[in-house]
This record gives structure tokens, C-alpha cells and sequence, in this order.
């Protein structure tokens, strides 16, 4: 009897026992779960401050954007209104031609692209001739070792010309690019090449094509140092170096504008394009 008494106290020690074993091991669980979880929501609340910080990044520079957009805009319209008064005057001006004798010669120094107004010259001998080629080369366009005065122009060469600027003035840049591009190609020395390099350089411009637009007006300046065009050219070669962010060369070109032609609207043009620099802060 005491031995089924004893066995009976074994087997009830053994299950206690064996109880207080499985519950320590169910609270361990429990423990790591809760661990598991906290280490979880910890984890969590990193990556919600990551989230708000790239939020807060991706805000400053959607405020950044906007504001260069805004400025874009601004710049845009400055851009349109000076191609719309250009282009009101262009409108105005019509080729002419004045053929009643020999002894006359015509130059119509804007060719349909400049409010000039044509010179009529008389010309008595070729001693005379030369002299008044050079100041006509002085005041007008630069001929480019062209004689103006013993070669009329090409109706087809002009009607090319005229074809390149008529998609200009219709807002078809990409095309008025191409054909002056091939007017230049195939007329490197004719009278309205250093007008086409402008208005190739424009078309480049508009569309935001600044390298091809700079180029462009550099070839007017070292080609046709004496064009008619050629301060409109350098003013513009100041505003596409303001473009391209180089802003030590737009300060050059358009303070060699301001000095070059003091007396013209391109210098105050120049120089509202300085102060505008100075404003921004990229130049002293």
C-alpha cells in the first residue's frame, strides 16, 4: 500500500513538474513573440520617418522646380514679345528694286528682315564705285567679298531666302532651321547669308537649342564682322551664354554689346540683361 501510495506522489511531482516546464516554455514563446512585435513596430516607425523625410526632400525640390519654371516662363515671354515686335516690323518692310538705268544702285540693307529703309546711290565711275561700296558695306550689310554693284540678285536665290523666313514668322522653327541651314550651305558668300546665320541662330534659340543657336551667331560674328545684323547677334549670343549657365561669357558678350552700341536699343537690352544676372546673383 505505501508503494502504490509513493508511486501515486511520483507521478503527481512529475506532472507539476512537468507543468511549471511547459509554462515556462509557453511564456519564453509569448516573450519572443512580444519582442518579435516590438522590434517590428520599431521598424515600422523607421521607415515612416524615411517616408516623411523623402516626402519633405521631394518637396523642396518640387517648390525648386517651380520656382526655375516660373522664371522659364517669365524668360519664355520676354523671348516671344522681342520676336513679335521683330517680326510686327519685318512685316512692314518690302524688297524693292530700282533698275531705271545703269548709272543707279539699290540696296534694300534688310532684305525684308529689318526696318531700314533702301539706299539709292549714284554712281558716276568705278573709282566712285568702289568708294561707295565701301561705306555702303559700313552702314548695311557686309558683302563678303561680294560686288553688289555689278550683279543683280537671283530672283531663285531670294525666293529660297524668303521660303526659310516665311516658317519662321509661321512658328515652324524646325523647318526654318533646315532651309536656312541649306541656304547657308549653298550660298556660303551671298548677301543674305549673314541674315540667314541670325535668323538660323533664332530658330535654334526659340526652340531652346542653345549650343546650335550659339553657333550659329558666332558664325555671323566672325564671318560678317561689318552685317547689319550684327549687334542683334552678339545681344543674343549675351542672352544663349545666360542660357547655358555660363555666365562669365554672357557678362563678356553682352557688356561688348553695351559698349560696341551704345546708342541702339540692343545695349539697353544688354543691360536689362545684366542687371537681371546681378539680380539672380551670377555676376558681381
Amino acid at each position: 500500500m505505501k508503494h502504490i501510495a509513493l508511486i501515486v506522489l511520483t507521478l503527481l511531482v512529475s506532472q507539476a513538474a512537468g507543468a511549471q516546464k511547459m509554462s515556462i516554455q509557453d511564456r519564453l514563446s509569448k516573450l519572443e513573440q512580444q519582442s518579435g512585435g516590438q522590434s517590428n513596430v520599431a521598424d515600422l516607425v523607421i521607415q515612416l520617418q524615411q517616408l516623411q523625410t523623402q516626402i519633405a526632400q521631394l518637396q523642396g525640390t518640387i517648390e525648386e522646380q517651380n520656382f526655375e519654371i516660373s522664371e522659364l516662363k517669365e524668360r519664355q515671354k520676354v523671348l516671344y514679345v522681342d520676336m513679335d515686335s521683330r517680326l510686327a516690323e519685318l512685316e512692314k518692310t518690302k524688297l524693292s528694286q530700282n533698275t531705271n538705268n545703269n548709272n543707279e544702285l539699290v540696296v534694300d540693307s534688310a532684305i525684308e528682315d529689318s526696318g531700314a529703309q533702301t539706299q539709292t546711290v549714284t554712281i558716276a565711275d568705278p573709282v566712285v564705285r568702289d568708294s561707295v561700296d565701301a561705306q555702303l558695306s559700313t552702314n548695311t550689310l557686309h558683302q563678303n567679298n561680294i560686288n553688289a554693284t555689278s550683279s543683280e540678285t537671283d530672283p531663285a536665290i531670294e525666293q529660297k531666302y524668303q521660303a526659310a523666313f516665311s516658317q519662321l514668322k509661321a512658328g515652324r522653327f524646325n523647318e526654318s532651321a533646315r532651309l536656312f541651314e541649306d541656304f547657308i550651305q549653298q550660298n556660303p558668300n551671298h548677301e543674305l547669308t549673314d541674315n540667314s546665320y541670325y535668323w538660323l541662330g533664332e530658330s535654334y534659340y526659340v526652340t531652346r537649342n542653345y549650343p546650335m543657336a550659339l553657333s550659329a551667331f558666332q558664325s555671323l560674328e566672325q564671318q560678317f564682322p561689318l552685317s547689319s545684323k550684327l549687334a542683334d547677334s552678339l545681344l543674343k549670343i549675351g542672352y544663349t551664354y545666360h542660357e547655358l549657365e555660363d555666365f562669365q561669357q554672357a557678362e563678356q558678350a553682352l557688356l561688348k554689346v553695351v559698349t560696341s552700341f551704345p546708342n541702339e536699343s540692343v545695349a539697353r537690352l544688354a543691360q536689362n540683361r545684366l542687371n537681371l544676372l546681378k539680380r539672380e546673383g551670377k555676376i558681381n
